[in-house]
This record gives structure tokens, C-alpha cells and sequence, in this order.
């Protein structure tokens, strides 16, 4: 079983019968939308700013799901702090993650 809480500037409170689970997540498609290619746009720099603020603030990870599989987005996505990224196209995500880490330092 999974136990999400949305985490905003209130205190979470725990469901009934469950424990909380910590981190600042985001819908991709919702709440960043960059096509990965140009420049990422400055909306979605501060929601991943915003993001870090709250996770740093919580001390908890990124997660980023609906994330579309793709190197400069994953690229970007790691190097800005998230933690977590949620796909459903395994196959895809591995060897690109593989070649994002495999490069000399890793994420920038």
C-alpha cells in the first residue's frame, strides 16, 4: 500500500490508518511542461525551485512523475535535485538513465 500526502505550506496530517510518506511530488505534464528542447522555460525553473524550497525546508526528495522519456529532460530533472522519477516505460528509462549517469560526473 502507498500513502501519498500532498505537502504545501501546512502541517500534514497522516491518514487514519497509515503512515506518512515524505516527499514533494509533481505531475510533469501539469506542472512543468518543457518539451526538452531550447531553453527551459522560467515557469518551470521556479516550479522546480519552489519544489527543492519545500523538499530542503521537509528534508525529503523530488519525485517527478508523468515525466515524457527523455534525455534532456531526465538530464535537466537530476540535476535540479529530484530524487524520484516515475515512469511506466521501464525498458525506455533504464539505458537512458545508465548513459545520464555514465557520463564523467554524472548529473551536472
Amino acid at each position: 500500500m502507498r500513502i501519498q500526502l500532498a505537502i504545501d505550506r501546512q502541517p500534514a496530517r497522516a491518514p487514519v490508518n497509515g503512515a506518512p510518506v515524505g516527499l514533494v511530488s509533481l505531475d510533469y505534464g501539469k506542472m512543468v511542461k518543457w518539451s526538452g528542447r531550447g531553453v527551459v522555460p522560467p515557469a518551470a525553473q521556479q516550479t522546480l525551485a519552489a519544489a527543492r524550497e519545500m523538499a530542503s525546508a521537509r528534508s525529503v526528495p523530488i519525485r517527478v512523475h508523468h515525466a515524457p522519456v527523455d534525455e534532456a529532460i531526465y538530464e535537466w530533472l537530476l540535476s535540479q535535485g529530484v530524487a524520484l522519477i516515475g515512469t511506466e516505460a521501464l525498458q525506455r528509462t533504464r539505458p537512458l538513465l545508465q548513459r545520464i549517469l555514465a557520463r564523467p560526473g554524472g548529473v551536472n
